[in-house]
């Protein structure tokens, strides 16, 4: 409700202290959004808090079925769901590209953040943590010396671990109660790095069916489930060429421009 022509104003240098040198104050301002006249408008609508429970195709035109009983009617049509997501949606209309969607293996994931008094901690973390070979015999995949690695995630005289659970070698353990979790990742850090110390901290997140595996001959599969999408059905995300962030930017990008390139298909018509 306010009149102001920004968003909101950050005191980096307050709350990062190592982003400015000292006797330097820095500031950052955020200006645009959507209550700004200077925003890039989009043609179209925004809906939210509603799901897709069918999508079928006919004549080169697409209707997507809403949870509230509402259709949408679509040139072209983006999936960026998990590809067991995607293949549900699709299983009616089109079963062979939802087999070979549901072909694409997903595991899930824990992470457990232990933070402490660096008093209390002896080990120098002279590096930015390890990862576990896979004939290794331990409980966990990895861990990160989050303090050490991002200094600003963890404040002076403190040191905050991040330690991975589960994936393909040892799923069973996402399922664990969080003080499960947290008594394991503190029995394999004791092992593997000598700490002894109690957390003042610990904290529990999980990603069940989260994380795609690229299993031998995977990108042959993506090319043959690209090869059976019907024109304007576009496919991205995670499941198919690269699962870290920059990827699937990248793949965002490569998505838009074919909807693009659909739309312009479809006014020459």
């Amino acid at each position: 409700t306010e009149p102001a022509r920004i968003l909101a104003c950050t005191w980096t240098s307050t709350k990062f202290t190592h982003r400015a040198q000292p006797g330097t104050v820095l500031l950052r301002v955020f200006i645009g959004g959507p209550r700004s006249e200077q925003h890039v408008a989009l043609d179209g609508t925004i809906l939210t808090g509603r799901g897709v429970t069918s999508l079928r195709s006919e004549g080169g035109v697409y209707t997507l079925g809403l949870d509230d009983g509402t259709q949408l009617e679509a040139d072209a049509v983006v999936l960026a769901t998990p590809a067991y997501a995607s293949a549900a949606l699709l299983q009616a209309g089109h079963p062979l590209l939802a087999d070979k969607l549901s072909a694409i293996r997903y595991v899930s994931t824990a992470t457990v953040s232990l933070g402490y008094n660096a008093s209390d901690f002896e080990h120098p973390l002279n590096g930015f943590g390890f990862v576990i070979a896979r004939t290794e015999p331990s409980r966990i995949l990895a861990c990160t010396w989050t303090s050490t690695k991002f200094t600003h995630r963890a404040r002076p005289g403190t040191v905050l671990l991040r330690v991975f659970i589960g994936g393909p070698r040892s799923e069973q353990h996402v399922t664990l109660d969080d003080q499960a979790l947290v008594a394991l990742a503190r029995e394999e850090l004791q092992r593997i790095m000598g700490i002894t110390a109690e957390p003042m901290v610990a904290r529990v997140f999980r990603w069940f069916r989260s994380n795609p595996q690229y299993d031998v001959g995977h990108l042959d599969r993506v090319d043959e489930i690209e090869a059976l999408c019907p024109p304007g059905l576009i496919l991205t995300g995670s499941a198919y060429r690269g699962v870290g962030l920059p990827d699937c930017i990248h793949q965002g990008q490569l998505a838009a421009q074919r909807v693009i390139e659909r739309r312009a298909e479809s006014t020459a018509q």
